[in-house]
């Protein structure tokens, strides 16, 4: 039976086996060298994919940082832009002060030139309890031409008596050169109280 098994297994045949044996091992190893080689360069492009993002969102994050910052150092200029760009109730209030000046103005033949909202200093009064939750502002009244001076006493008399929404706080008077009865370059500083 060794004789047998001998003539089956000779040299040349178990050298054979060995040699197909290593090409066979050589080409599992380079083909699992190829496939790992494979998913490692897939890994490396969805590795610089990531990346790329994640740089990316870094780069929007600190736009958006700059962004916040640079609108926290606007905070004046917008607080400026949300006063000059009044809305429509703050309209309403002007166009009710300049209608009840205007009105007080026209009982005494007095023209009006202008009015300034520019003072306006919108700070809350609470110095009476009707007007706990009013507002003040000053408006500069500009008068038109020579006026008597009677006449604006009248005016600033009328104006004084309106206690509950209109408040004389200062007044420029000029007299005129010619006649000492009247005044000219005249212009009135009033407080308006508004809801």
């Amino acid at each position: 039976m060794a004789k047998k098994l001998s003539a089956i297994f000779t040299a040349r045949l178990l050298r054979y086996g060995l040699a197909v044996l290593l090409i066979a091992l050589t080409a599992g190893m380079i083909t699992s060298l190829f496939y790992a080689q494979t998913i490692l360069q897939e890994k490396a492009t969805e590795t610089s994919r990531i990346k790329a993002e994640a740089e990316f969102a870094q780069g929007e994050v600190a736009t958006l940082d700059k962004l916040r910052a640079d609108l926290a150092e606007s905070e004046t200029a917008i607080a400026k832009a949300e006063a000059i760009v009044a809305d429509s109730k703050s309209y309403r209030y002007q166009d009710q002060v300049i209608d009840d000046i205007t009105s007080y103005a026209d009982r005494y033949k007095i023209s009006i030139e202008g009015f300034d909202f520019s003072a306006d200093t919108t700070i809350p009064t609470g110095q009476e309890k009707s007007l706990a939750s009013a507002k003040k502002t000053i408006v500069t009244v500009s008068i038109a031409g020579e006026t008597n001076y009677d006449d604006f006493l009248r005016l600033v008399r009328s104006l004084e008596q309106n206690v509950t929404k209109l408040q004389l706080t200062g007044l420029t008077i000029s007299p005129t050169a010619g006649n000492g009865n009247n005044i000219a370059q005249t212009s009135l500083e009033i407080e308006v109280y508004i809801q």
